[in-house]
This record gives C-alpha cells, sequence and structure tokens, in this order.
C-alpha cells in the first residue's frame, strides 16, 4: 500500500495526493467543494474530508480515494465558515470546527460510515477553530480562539463536559500519545499552553514569537512548534515542558504554517506560507535536508495513520486528489 500525503488547496478548490517517499503526485486531479480549508483522512485511507470555507455545494466534501467519486454534506451555506475537522481513532466520526469570529460557534459529528450528520451540532466557544481527538477517541478538544477558551466534548454523549480557559487567542491543538496532555499555540504571542487533561490544570511554555502549528512525536518525547516571526521552529521538551533548542537559522523556513511528524518519528515536514515550499528535517539530528518546491501558499499536516495521510490548512494554490495505490 502506497504511503500518501494529502494537501487540499484553497484557491483552487481540489485536494492533492502525494507520494511522500518521492514527494510526487499520485493520480489525477478531484475537484471538492469551494475553499477547503482543512483535510483529514480516515484510519484505513479510504476517505477524505475537506471543510469548505464557502459552504458551497456542500459544508464537507467527502471523496472516495479508491473511485476519486466526491459527495457533500451539509447544503450550501447550512454550516457557515468550516474551519477544522478531526476522524475519531476508530474512523467511525469526524468532527467540524465551524462559525463566525464573531459569533457562536459549533461542532458538527458525522458518522463517516453513511457520511450523515449525527444530532444537532455542539455549541462551543466564540471562533472555535483547532481541534484533536483523544487517543482513546472519549474526548474532542477544540480551541475557541476568540473567547480564548478550550472546549472540551465528551465524545459518548456529544455535549460539552467543561470549558477550560483562558488561553490567549488559542489556534492549534496536539495531544500526546498517552493522552495526558494536550498543547495548544497562541497565534499572537510567544507561547503555547499545556494542559493536563487529568486535572485540566494550565501551564504556559514559552517558545519564540507567533507560534502556528504544533506536531508531537509519535514516542510523545518532543513538540515542534512552527513560528513565524523567526521563521524557524521550537522544540519542546514534553518531559520538563520547556524548549531546549531549534530547527533551522532565523529565516530557514519562509513563514512555517503547518507541520507534521511522519508515523516512524523519523522525519518532519514543514510547509512554508510565502514560498510555497515543503521543508523536511531530520526529527532525529534535527537538521532540515531537503526542501521540495510546491506551489505558492502549500500548507498540510500529516495525520498518524498507515496511510500517512497530510492535513492541510489556508491553501491559496493549486491541488489534487489522487487514486489509492495498490
Amino acid at each position: 500500500m502506497a504511503r500518501e500525503a494529502y494537501v487540499a488547496s484553497i484557491s483552487n478548490s481540489n485536494v492533492t495526493a502525494i507520494d511522500i517517499a518521492t514527494h510526487e503526485v499520485v493520480g489525477s486531479p478531484i475537484q471538492v467543494g469551494v475553499r477547503p480549508r482543512a483535510i483529514a483522512i480516515t484510519p484505513d485511507g479510504s476517505k477524505v474530508y475537506t471543510p469548505n470555507n464557502n459552504s458551497y455545494p456542500g459544508a464537507i466534501s467527502v471523496v472516495d480515494t479508491d473511485t476519486g467519486i466526491v459527495k457533500h454534506i451539509g447544503g450550501p451555506l447550512q454550516f457557515p465558515d468550516p474551519v477544522d475537522i478531526a476522524i475519531t481513532p476508530d474512523g467511525s466520526r469526524a468532527y467540524v470546527t465551524y462559525g463566525p469570529d464573531d459569533g457562536a460557534g459549533s461542532v458538527l459529528v458525522i458518522n463517516t460510515a453513511t457520511d450523515t450528520l449525527i444530532g444537532d451540532p455542539i455549541e462551543v466557544g466564540t471562533g472555535p477553530w483547532g481541534i484533536a481527538i483523544a487517543p482513546d477517541g472519549s474526548r474532542a478538544y477544540v480551541a475557541n480562539k476568540e473567547s480564548g477558551t478550550i472546549s472540551v466534548i465528551d465524545t459518548a454523549t456529544n455535549t460539552v463536559e467543561t470549558t477550560i480557559g483562558t488561553i490567549p487567542f488559542p489556534y492549534k491543538i496536539a495531544m500526546t500519545p498517552d493522552g495526558s496532555s494536550v498543547y495548544v499555540t497562541s497565534f499572537f504571542y510567544g507561547t503555547i499552553s499545556v494542559i493536563d487533561t487529568d486535572t485540566n490544570q494550565i501551564n504556559d511554555i514559552d517558545v519564540e514569537p507567533c507560534p502556528t502549528d504544533i506536531a508531537v512525536t509519535p514516542d510523545g518525547s518532543r513538540a515542534y512548534v512552527a513560528t513565524t516571526l523567526f521563521d524557524r521552529l521550537s522544540i519542546v521538551d514534553t518531559g520538563t515542558n520547556t524548549m531546549t533548542s531549534t530547527v533551522g537559522d532565523w529565516g530557514d523556513f519562509s513563514h512555517p504554517i503547518d507541520m507534521a511528524i511522519t508515523p516512524d518519528g523519523s522525519r518532519g515536514f514543514v510547509t512554508e506560507w510565502n514560498s510555497g515550499t515543503i521543508s523536511v528535517f531530520n526529527a532525529k539530528t534535527n537538521e532540515v535536508v531537503g526542501k521540495q518546491p510546491q506551489t505558492p501558499g502549500l500548507t498540510f499536516r500529516l495525520s498518524l495513520t498507515q496511510r500517512a495521510g497530510i492535513q492541510a490548512r489556508w491553501l491559496p494554490s493549486s491541488g489534487t486528489v489522487g487514486r489509492r495505490e495498490p
């Protein structure tokens, strides 16, 4: 089975499948909804989901990776401004954040077997953005960037069990593989926050200014943080919750936006907003080992699945999705 990365394009409204070994596009372009803003892949690699910013022709597009057939969930403008998506570890449900920056936000729940909505939308905070699912699938954590809180959803009842705060402008979320900690970037600040999932206590960690995305290594020992002011990565030791070093010198990355670590923990991928380049670094030595030219604005995130899918956000560039390769 090929190991593919999937990347969405917000300007061309399509998705790209890339072989992560060769960095070459797999298959032919497939159009999804207008302005796909994020992407998630089911654990078995059979489906790709994209929340579409313009909600047309549907709020969420679903691509069958075998056939390339696309269908849509939710009618035009039925669920305004969908932003991010996460799929439960068993692949049975997808959770989608949506809502305007200046109004109440919600989370949709999708049955991925039938691609139908489960129940009513779950009300969360203002301006919901990033979302992450606990490794055991029991909870979903939602970053509400305008209200400065984290909504914790009990996935058994699909209700908000608690709200954690305050975190200034929470943006992206990542969890440790054992589910003990949630890491949240604060985009306009030089900090990330770590939440103890047993106590919901928050501690702040100083990193370099303007952190965007965050990725935790598969062994849970480190978190890599993309920072856009110094254009490099901060490395956080998750044992001590302190920043220990960086990847790259000042300016080595051209406005890094999203990032991911491969499932074996050997490499990291960083997308650069200004240059449209995908940089690759050795996650053992923390050295930049190469750059793969792409189209301007390409950004992505790697999901830890057998297919090694890449999840993308804010992409003013071209892209396609390929059929699944045997």
